[in-house]
């Protein structure tokens, strides 16, 4: 199934003075909605986090555009943590080592790594294990999606300023059209989360991509 147009926003972006929500084929990316990223302290602060991020995906479905989880994953010995290992590297979590470096966290085999119980994937979607916080870094993600034909990659998760901005700046220089749902990611913080969310926006659509907007986006796809 191809969407050629899309739903179109009244902006002034280019010559046309609209810019298409979805072009093309869309794919729906989730990043790192990991139990040891959301824990209730965290959610606190970002309450609107899962549930709009599951309507997001209810969405998905009923349209049925691929979906994509991406989980964090290392190994209990930390040697695929990297630059992660380096003290003062933890400093931007509320949790870190004596020494300022991240603590070990989404360790494969353990219920931390798994996605929230909310938004867990079904048979069918595709899900990406990554060492650092680009998901197209060491994984087949890029094979996966220019086997599905996707032209627009609409991106969701956390935490903005770290995986979420990796991965959409690697999407977009990798000529996917990148749509963040603004209202659908969240940062460290949210000073963070409106740095990077502003950081995404200017670097691929120029203006704000909400949930109203993709969910009205997808209905047209809806057969």
């Amino acid at each position: 199934m191809f969407f050629q147009s899309g739903v179109y926003m009244n902006f002034s972006v280019g010559r046309s003075g609209k810019l298409a929500v979805i072009v093309g084929k869309p794919a729906l990316i989730i990043i790192d909605m990991q139990k040891d990223f959301l824990n209730q302290r965290y959610l606190l602060q970002f309450p609107y986090l899962i549930p709009n991020v599951r309507r997001l995906l209810e969405a998905a479905r009923r349209s049925k555009i691929p979906i994509i989880y991406s989980k964090e994953c290392h190994r209990p010995q930390r040697v695929d943590m990297g630059s992660e290992n380096y003290p003062g590297t933890g400093l931007m979590y509320s949790s870190q080592t004596e020494d300022g470096s991240c603590r070990v966290h989404c360790v494969e085999g353990t219920e931390g790594v798994e996605i929230v119980d909310e938004l867990a994937p079904a048979a069918g979607d595709y899900i990406v294990q990554k060492r650092r916080y680009n998901a197209f870094l060491g994984t087949e993600l890029n094979i996966l999606l220019k086997n599905l034909a996707v032209d627009t990659l609409i991106v969701s998760g956390v935490f903005s300023e770290i995986c979420v901005l990796f991965t959409a700046g690697e999407a977009h220089q990798l000529d996917y059209h990148v749509r963040l749902i603004e209202d659908c990611t969240a940062g460290v913080s949210i000073e963070a989360t409106r740095a990077a969310v502003d950081i995404i926006r200017k670097l691929t659509t120029g203006v704000p991509i909400t949930l109203e907007s993709i969910l009205k986006a997808l209905e047209e796809t809806v057969d």
